[in-house]
């Protein structure tokens, strides 16, 4: 176990020392630590692993490290040891693994309680709580897991992360060990480690990020970025999802990291009558204090909002300039600009995100955000995209932008100019009503339609290994746009987008054929088959993709999900419930294959914990997986709290972020 462990460290970067006699008495062991602590050089960051008996001392103020001769010496006193690492010069960063009895109360010094922030130079991870026992080296075998895991990558960290968060690592091993216990059928143990003040920044650097990508052009750019604002292609602010304008913004989405595309390119076609309207209205060009943009899902709401936040925003336009550069007409760029993604946002969320992008400081309610916007020295403006997808919507629109788009400055100016994406739904009619227009891109004559499509789908093709088959791009993109635009006979709350299909359809042309297709005619055939609706295209995609067992329960499990998304660790669970053949859940290989398969249909965002959250690119993709809802949602649960032990008594301490956030919203979903 030592050598795997040893290795494991290795994998990591670390140069490893272990003791090489078989038997070791407590004065042996504990002048071997002593030695290695007092040699370590101040320029690295240390690892001390001890996998041995322990004995508490006379009042529970240290523990003894006992060697093979069972007795207590001094030098194996484990307080003097975190002393020594916190307080003598020049010491390195330490890192104490403690697989010993009553070792968690190493964690529980006074002195930790006072510093718990980037003060402590000793941090210990335990095997048990100050009360317990340790069994059969169950927590070493933890840890070699675990950092097994952090060197593949497996931790799935945000790449712009150089190190992974002890905040990460300490609670995987919680659960590993809740899980061998499990497996074991054995007594449960209590890993412990050394507590940090949440409010403090502290990211002690003990275990490289393997994805750490520095760099990355699009890292760089979120690098660029001020804090409050989320950059192109991630998720920083909490309101601001750049990622979302932007990728919907190009009309498609990553469309260019599937097999045979090269290049990613501006895509947005047509809309020409609504960005003539729209571009000037932000720039402050006539009047109105809010204007609505609808339409069926799919129909482009996200697409024509991401162009004009992408061209508005001035920390995205230079930077997205292929995004928005071939549109009829952009906006030029807006000092005093906010963009919200609303998608399962609730009120207090917008409205703090609201104040950070505009700089108004923290904000308590929504009297107090309008209060200060109209103090502002220019009306600033805002985007609001899929209100209909809040939490809360309803809410949302009576509680916050009503109000908002209400108010006034000096005389009857408008204190804001409001521009909101939403479905035509009955609930959200009093925002219609105070709108001063409203654009419905249901409303768009067919011949227009027809000849945007075909624009849409050429440029797509254009920029895959179809770019010199003119002749099997015009007859595919002429065909799908033909077909597309024939007038629905669907009633309005059961049809699909054309522009959300036409892409996606397009996307599958170009991967389901293994060698390009060469006969235009063959092409045209191909294109008119194109269907209606977004999930008769999912299954085409699914049914060709026999070798991806996993990608149907993983689209599954993400449908289910709250917020911005799921963890990985969470996903293979969720997964796990929802297959149908298998009975553990994906190993890491199999759920990385799953969501490369399936990466045109995502979008990530970044947890607080600097793990990378997964979740669907469209509501409508959701709502058609997760049918019939009791009994997928109901699946999903069962499977959400697994390595948080019995209903009785839940290891909360174990559980990821998602789960502590969202695991009363899954209850209630499935009825519990």
């Amino acid at each position: 176990m030592v050598t795997e462990l040893a290795d494991a460290l290795g994998a990591l970067g670390y140069t490893c020392t272990s003791h090489p006699a078989r038997k070791l008495s407590g004065a042996e062991l504990g002048a071997f630590v002593a030695r290695e602590l007092e040699s370590a050089e101040s320029d690295i960051v240390q690892v001390v692993h001890v996998l041995t008996h322990g004995k508490s001392g006379d009042g529970d103020g240290t523990v003894y490290a006992l060697g093979s001769d069972g007795v207590v010496h001094p030098s194996g006193d484990i307080a003097h040891w975190l002393n020594t690492a916190q307080n003598s010069p020049n010491q390195p960063l330490t890192l104490f693994l403690l697989d010993l009895c009553h070792a968690g109360s190493q964690a529980r010094h006074a002195w930790q309680a006072k510093l718990a922030d980037h003060r402590t130079r000793a941090w210990v991870i335990a095997a048990s709580a100050g009360d317990q026992s340790a069994f059969d080296g169950r927590f070493t075998q933890a840890v070699i897991n675990v950092f097994r895991s952090a060197a593949n990558g497996e931790l799935d960290i945000d790449p712009t992360k150089a190190h992974i968060p002890l905040q990460v690592v300490a609670p995987a091993i919680r659960r590993e060990v809740n899980r061998l216990a499990s497996d074991a059928g054995a007594y449960p143990q209590d890993v412990t480690a050394t507590a940090i003040d949440i409010s403090a920044d502290v990211d002690p650097p003990f275990f490289p990020n393997p994805r750490y990508a520095p760099g990355n052009r699009d890292l760089a750019l979120r690098a660029s970025l001020d804090p409050g604002l989320v950059p192109f292609l991630d998720d920083l602010d909490e309101g601001l999802d750049a990622r979302h304008f932007v990728e919907r913004g190009r009309g498609i989405g990553t469309i260019a990291d599937a097999p045979g595309f090269d290049e990613l390119i501006g895509c947005f076609a047509g809309r020409e009558t609504q960005l003539k309207q729209l571009a000037p209205w932000l720039n402050r060009y006539g009047k109105g204090a809010v204007g609505v943009v609808t339409g069926s899902p799919g129909v482009g709401k996200s697409a024509l909002l991401g162009v004009l936040v992408c061209a508005a925003h001035p920390k995205l336009r230079d930077r997205t300039k292929n995004v928005w550069d071939r549109a009829a007409q952009a906006p030029y760029p807006i000092d005093v600009f906010a963009a919200i993604h609303a998608r399962q946002r609730t009120v207090a969320a917008i409205v703090s995100s609201l104040a950070s992008q505009l700089q108004l400081g923290d904000q308590q309610s929504v009297a107090e955000l309008i209060d200060r916007i109209r103090q502002l020295p220019a009306p600033p403006v805002i985007v609001v995209d899929a209100l209909d997808e809040a939490d809360d919507g309803v809410a949302v629109m009576n509680t916050l932008l009503l109000p908002l788009s209400a108010a006034r400055r000096h005389g009857d100016e408008p204190a804001v100019r409001l521009l909101v994406g939403t479905r035509r739904y009955s609930q959200y009619a009093p925002l219609l009503e105070a709108a001063g227009f409203v654009v419905d891109l249901d409303d768009v004559p067919r011949a227009v339609l027809a000849k945007d499509l075909d624009r849409y789908v050429s440029d797509l093709l254009w920029a895959t290994r179809y770019r010199d088959h003119g002749g099997v791009r015009g007859e595919f993109a002429t065909e799908v746009a033909r077909t597309l635009a024939v007038p629905p006979t669907e009633p309005p709350e059961r049809r699909w987008g054309e522009f959300l299909v036409a892409g996606l359809y397009t996307r599958y042309f170009v991967t389901a054929h293994g060698d390009p297709v060469t006969e235009p005619a063959e092409a045209k055939r191909i294109g008119a088959r194109v269907p209606r609706t977004l999930p008769e295209v999912l299954e085409l995609d699914l049914a060709a993709r026999p070798d991806q067992p996993w990608l149907r329960p993983v689209l599954t499990a993400l449908a289910c999900a709250h917020g911005q998304g799921m963890p990985a660790s969470v996903l293979a669970r969720a997964a796990a419930g929802l297959s149908t053949d298998a009975t553990e859940p994906p190993t890491h290989t199999e759920l990385r294959s799953a969501l490369e398969a399936g990466r045109f249909y995502l979008r990530q965002a970044t947890d607080t914990d600097h793990t990378t959250l997964y979740r669907l690119f469209h509501q409508g993709l959701a709502d058609y997986l997760i049918s019939p809802r009791d009994t997928m949602v109901g699946k999903v649960f069962g499977h959400l709290l697994d390595p948080l032990g019995p209903t009785n008594s839940r290891d909360w301490s174990a559980a990821e972020p998602y789960v502590m956030r969202h695991a009363i919203q899954h209850a209630q979903d499935a009825g519990r």
